[in-house]
């Protein structure tokens, strides 16, 4: 065994759930601290030794209130490092279709708004690199959802 699967380079795992309305559109959250690309997924980092499904659904629930029910596995973007992030990879995680009437309860100290924002639109939007490419991926996939009151 060598020495890179005892002792392995620290890299973060991020994970982003992608929901979607009836009409296929995704679920974008805006983040206040970001001028440039600050539309995103819900989601973020897990911590060491964090299972992913935990680490999704706890984040998706701190920055939303919902549930994040995981589905299949859509992408795993390499995102290298900047100034401002880790290298690292993002999971993209369907998690299936919400209702209109779902209520979101944003945290607001990280976030200033949300929308269903078109796929063809995401750029106008400034939704960041990493939530253009396969989004439309989910179209026509389907998966129960709960949220938590």
């Amino acid at each position: 065994m060598t020495d890179q699967f005892l002792h392995p380079d620290g890299r973060r795992i991020g994970l982003l759930a992608l929901f979607r309305n009836a009409d296929g559109h995704p679920l974008l959250l805006r983040k206040r601290d970001r001028e440039h690309q600050p539309w995103s997924l819900p989601g973020g980092c897990a911590v060491g030794g964090e299972p992913p499904t935990h680490a999704l659904r706890r984040k998706v629930y701190e920055e939303t209130g919902l549930e994040a029910p995981p589905g299949l596995v859509l992408a795993l973007p390499y995102m290298p490092a900047s100034p401002e992030t880790a290298e690292g990879y993002n999971l993209v995680v369907d998690c299936g279709e919400l209702p209109n009437n779902t209520h979101l309860r944003l945290n607001d100290h990280e976030f200033s708004a949300h929308g269903f924002i078109p796929v063809n639109q995401l750029t106008t939007w400034g939704a960041i690199e990493a939530g253009r490419g396969f989004v439309s991926l989910a179209a026509g996939t389907t998966k129960s959802y709960s949220s938590k009151s």
